[in-house]
């Protein structure tokens, strides 16, 4: 494409612009090295996604990063990550490992700092995978501020499918306790409490993957991945106009009821708009709750004496807060409908189907509150639904919501 085959050139990229700054110029020509070039021809190259870790230069939000290594150990990479002007910019790299499977690459930026990129190729695993390892050696950085970089190989082809990891999911997200704490002069929590969710859904020939949920403040996400070798999911989402993110890893298991774990950090800025926590956070930490896995419909049976318990128990010291109530449904005429007594007005919808539910309850104050969650239902463990609610402190002209938890 540039007219020269060494692997050893750095490209003038500037986000922003047009693209490539004019030709690519060339800077300590070397040849190809040697190292591995079995492996990389077994393989005929190969294909690595990963994330990148928060730091300044990417305004504490994180990245992500793609890397396609050629038969020849030619590696051309994309780095997607939030910039100084607060829009997401993707900056590219082309370099060949050199014998010891690394390389050194440096990105220009207008009117600011270079980029270095390092990476270190770990083939312990090789050919069945590829790795670049979160560590000293693999890293991006500007300057003294340094993130990690961690990629693994996307193994999939029409001879090697992701049969395995195809199918439908339900993810339901749990903050850490220890989240949950700190409070906001004394009477509204930093982070509310409530439960996350995805559904994924994962096309078995490529392993690429598409989600869509709704975080615990009630935030709608959605967006797009891809299955590496080893089970693990990249996500990187940025969220609230690219002020706030939700990124890290998921990883999906082959034993029965593929059950999904995730470790993922979500920030928000502050001043969001008919949103819980208003104050803002950052780097909050979110596991996947036990029982999110691959999905199926649960029988209508399982939701006869089921309750859905809402509760916004860290709101406790604030005069809004709402107590905490239950509701709970039988079947009737082959329908889920509430139970005697009503409570609050709670009308659900459930889809079986899709494994979600939503609706509206209203309280004692006339305020309106909505609701949301997702069927954890894998087969293995019991079925759980797991949700969140927001409630404005007024039912006029109200000042900052509240959030909750809702489950069975």
């Amino acid at each position: 494409v540039f007219g020269n085959n060494s692997p050893d050139f750095m490209v003038r990229y500037y986000p922003g612009t047009s693209g490539w700054d004019g030709s690519p110029w060339l800077s300590n020509v070397t040849p190809i090295g040697n190292w591995n070039s079995g492996l990389y021809k077994t393989t005929n190259g190969f294909r690595a996604v990963g994330t990148i870790g928060r730091a300044l230069f990417n305004n504490d939000l994180g990245g992500q990063i793609d890397i396609s290594v050629n038969r020849n150990g030619i590696a051309t990479g994309a780095i997607r990550m939030v910039g100084k002007n607060g829009a997401v910019v993707t900056h590219r790299f082309i370099k060949g490992l050199d014998d010891e499977g690394a390389l050194s690459v440096a990105i220009l930026r207008r009117g600011e700092s270079d980029l270095l990129v390092n990476l270190a190729l770990d083939v312990s695993l090789a050919p069945r995978q590829f790795t670049f390892m979160a560590s000293s050696e693999n890293t991006l950085s500007a300057g003294d501020d340094v993130a990690p970089i961690n990629a693994n190989s996307v193994p999939w082809n029409s001879k090697n499918p992701a049969t395995a990891y195809g199918g439908f999911y339900t993810v339901g997200l749990e903050t850490d306790a220890a989240d949950l704490v700190s409070m906001h002069g004394g009477t509204e929590p930093v982070v509310s409490p409530g439960y996350g969710f995805l559904s994924l859904n994962v096309t078995p020939a490529t392993g690429a993957l598409r989600f869509a949920g709704v975080l615990a403040d009630g935030t709608k996400v959605t967006g797009s991945s891809v299955v590496r070798g080893d089970g693990g999911v990249p996500l990187w989402i940025p969220l609230y106009a690219i002020k706030g993110m939700l990124f890290g890893d998921m990883l999906i298991s082959k034993l029965s009821g593929k059950p999904v774990t995730a470790h993922l950090s979500w920030s928000k800025p502050l001043g969001v708009p008919r949103s819980p926590n208003r104050y803002g956070f950052t780097d909050v930490n979110l596991t996947a709750i036990a029982g999110s896995g691959a999905f199926s419909a649960p029988a209508m049976a399982l939701f006869n004496n089921l309750s859905l318990n809402f509760s916004a128990g860290n709101w406790s010291s604030n005069s809004a807060n709402i107590p905490n109530f239950s509701q709970g449904f039988q079947l009737g005429m082959s329908q889920i409908t509430p139970k005697s007594p009503l409570v609050n007005n709670v009308k659900p919808i459930w889809n079986r189907r899709t494994g979600l539910f939503l609706g509206t309850f209203k309280d004692s104050q006339s305020r309106l509150g909505r609701f949301q969650g997702v069927m954890l239902n894998n087969g293995v463990d019991p079925l759980k639904l797991r949700g969140n609610f927001q409630l404005p402190n007024t039912a006029i002209l109200p000042t900052f919501y509240l959030g909750g938890s809702v489950e069975n």
